[in-house]
């Protein structure tokens, strides 16, 4: 069966409208943000993956407290909720502008439990003495490293950004942004409230007036050590069982579509597929198709590390995150995100053109590189080649806002049905699709040759490098035999080449001998990041990897062969705007000292001159 037959029975057999019921059904739990509601969305979708009959369901637990790593992530404090809620003075009357029981996200997420109700003020970040005051500030400007040295209580915001095309200020009057960023690591006891825009008008206007305002608020509840809890289940491979191609869809988060939407549409495909399979319409697939659903990153990385002794060998992945959206109401288009050059896969093509095949003009899609996600796990030490599908960004996004109002029936059914085409299409690999796979990667990969070669013949090489890569994952999962599709890359490499001179790289001798004698080796699994420092300490160092593309991206390409220099030209090809040559070496010398890699010492082989000068001795 071919790619474009397999979309068609599957977006015919995928119901858009089970996965947004579904996506409610979670929403239920996922938007109180407390771990104890959180937990019951895991054990939801443990039950629903039972009831559709799919096979290894297991619910498994990892312990996180604040304080402990997975990879280099922190893990969250277990944070729950019982009341929490603010209240200001405003025009002689008290009025309730924060209550978690009925906007969730108008308390800051990991706020601080008090001893019973605070009444203090409320007062503007310019304010001399906020010493046991509640700070109205912009979180970008006002940090819990500041407010804790200024001994505020906290804070409250009005904060919200806003992204041309999709939302300015006149947009998201009312919502109550989610913030869980802000107090993740804080140890002062802070607590946060996020306002509304309309509100942070009213508070303004007091606070220009009068100086102050006065506030009561009481958050009750507990911050500590507990549980991160994580779904998962399979239709489990005929052939080759051990062999899985993962969706992996974040729990733990508020909205609809962030990220319910990936969690539901993960469960409809695999029972798309398998009511295919039940009608007789597709064979059972040789390969396992699993589903994981936990917290972003560092769910997975705790996952990942946790299965490693079993077994499993990763084909390719994918990650659908926010694939709901109702396109008009979010302003959103959906992103197709590749995997890393370093994992340069078949997958990418493939599930390009179900996209492009599935949502032709009903839906706003495009093509972008590598970003820090859950897909994630593409890192070659931590899983599989693993793309995604993002809709960013949203008018709702991270609010109470993001509801199931804005979830469409009709994007989950075209976006899930064209991930169920993809996963099933992996895992059922023969050599006769293997070739149908092979033209779209072919037709894709010349595309790039034309497009991105920018007369330069070092990037011509690296370029077609890269799209034969596709085609060895291809041969490898496969057991076809691919030299046409070779040839036809090669041919089209062959016709660019007059037009393309080798673009030197500007860097000294001394510098490239010295990045060519390190070796960096892994020792860390996942994208980096400094959440092991201080946050004081991490603002003041030369790099932070955490959520970086360009720097990640530059650490996967490690197999303890490359040596630093490699790596670098490698780097200048992948990203549109590398480093330095010697910024890149001393990132590579920072990641060494704070023990992030280990650099290891290449042998050099000795010189003619040296050699003589040694026998003369």
């Amino acid at each position: 069966m071919t790619p474009d037959r397999l979309l068609a029975s599957l977006l015919k057999t995928y119901s858009g409208s089970r996965a947004k019921a579904d996506t409610a059904r979670i929403h239920r739990f996922s938007r109180h943000i407390t771990n104890r509601k959180y937990e019951e969305s895991v054990a939801w979708c443990c039950e629903r993956m039972r009831a559709l009959g799919f096979d290894d369901v297991e619910r498994l637990t990892f312990p996180t407290d604040g304080k402990r790593l997975y990879g280099t992530w922190i893990t969250p404090p277990c944070w729950n909720v019982d009341k929490a809620w603010l209240k200001l003075k405003l025009n002689g009357r008290w009025e309730s502008v924060a209550n978690h029981a009925r906007i969730p996200t108008s308390v800051f997420q990991y706020s601080a439990p008090t001893s019973g109700e605070i009444r203090t003020q409320l007062v503007p970040a310019n304010c001399r003495h906020a010493a046991g005051k509640l700070v109205f500030a912009d979180t970008l400007r006002e940090t819990p490293e500041s407010l804790a040295k200024r001994k505020a209580v906290g804070l409250a915001t009005d904060f919200a950004p806003n992204w041309p095309g999709v939302r300015g200020p006149r947009h998201f009057l009312d919502g109550h942004r989610w913030d869980n960023a802000y107090l993740l690591e804080d140890q002062a006891g802070l607590a946060g409230f996020s306002l509304s825009r309309r509100q942070g008008r009213r508070i303004r206007r007091a606070l220009a007036r009068d100086g102050a305002v006065d506030c009561r608020f009481e958050i009750k509840g507990t911050r500590g050590p507990g549980d991160l809890h994580c779904a998962t289940g399979c239709l489990r491979g005929t052939e080759k069982p051990d062999e899985e191609i993962v969706i992996v869809a974040h729990l733990y988060e508020p909205g609809a579509n962030d990220n319910c939407s990936g969690v539901a549409g993960s469960i409809e495909a695999l029972r798309a597929i398998k009511s295919l399979i039940a009608r007789g319409v597709l064979p059972p697939p040789a390969r396992t198709i699993r589903v994981v659903f936990t917290f972003e990153i560092v769910g997975f990385l705790a996952y990942f590390e946790h299965v490693r002794k079993r077994g499993k060998t990763y084909v390719a992945g994918v990650n659908p995150d926010m694939i709901g959206q109702d396109q008009k109401r979010c302003r959103s288009t959906l992103h197709v995100y590749r995997a890393p050059d370093a994992v340069s896969t078949f997958a990418d093509p493939l599930l390009w053109h179900l996209i492009r095949q599935a949502a032709g003009k009903a839906l706003r899609f495009e093509s972008r590189p590598f970003i820090v996600n859950d897909n994630a796990i593409s890192d070659p030490i931590v899983g599989g080649p693993c793309p995604a599908l993002i809709h960013l960004r949203d008018r709702y996004y991270h609010s109470n806002e993001d509801t199931p109002a804005n979830v469409s029936a009709r994007t989950l059914n075209l976006v899930g049905g064209a991930m169920a085409a993809y996963a099933y299409a992996i895992a059922g690999l023969t050599p006769a699709l293997a070739c149908e796979i092979a033209r779209l990667c072919v037709a894709a990969g010349q595309r790039r040759l034309r497009r991105e070669t920018r007369g330069d013949r070092h990037r011509l090489d690296y370029l077609l490098d890269r799209e034969l890569a596709r085609l060895t994952a291809l041969e490898r999962w496969s057991g076809a035999c691919l030299n046409d599709a070779r040839e036809r890359l090669r041919a089209t490499t062959r016709r660019l080449r007059p037009d393309t001179k080798p673009i030197p790289v500007p860097a000294s001798r001394a510098l490239r001998s010295r990045a060519d004698s390190l070796i960096p080796v892994r020792t860390l699994p996942g994208p980096l990041t400094l959440q092991y420092l201080p946050p004081e300490q991490r603002a003041r160092e030369a790099f932070n990897p955490a959520w970086s593309p360009k720097l990640n991206l530059a650490v996967f390409w490690c197999d303890g062969k490359l040596s630093v220099w490699d790596l670098y030209l490698l780097h200048r090809q992948e990203w549109d705007k590398p480093l330095s040559p010697d910024k890149f070496v001393d990132f590579f010398v920072f990641l060494a000292r704070h023990k992030l890699i280990r650099l290891r010492q290449r042998r050099m082989p000795k010189s003619a001159a040296a050699q003589r000068r040694k026998k003369r001795e």
